[in-house]
Parts: structure tokens; C-alpha cells; sequence
């Protein structure tokens, strides 16, 4: 649970996902859009040491 400290609160984070999901972004990626949503639920729990690219 370590990495550095994310001045951005999880709430935030949370809000930008929601909006970006809203917004149809990766409605023509679905790949791309699984690949967003597990990284920021993985930010969202602080497991980002073991995240490499």
C-alpha cells in the first residue's frame, strides 16, 4: 500500500472517472476502457507500487 502520497482526493479521482465514463470516451475502445477502470480503482485503493506501464 505504499507509493507516494496522491495530493488529488480519492473523491476526485472518482468524479473524473465518472465523468470520462459519461462522456463516451471509451465507448469505441471498450479494451482501453477496462484498462482505465482497473487502473483507477487500483489508485483509488493506493496499490500503485506494483503498477510498471
Amino acid at each position: 500500500m505504499g507509493g507516494a502520497p496522491n495530493p488529488v482526493s480519492g473523491g476526485e479521482i472518482q468524479e473524473a472517472v465518472d465523468h470520462l465514463e459519461r462522456a463516451g470516451l471509451f465507448d469505441r475502445k471498450p479494451n482501453q476502457g477496462r484498462l482505465f477502470h482497473h487502473l483507477a480503482a487500483r489508485l483509488l485503493r493506493g496499490e500503485t507500487d506494483a503498477t510498471k506501464e
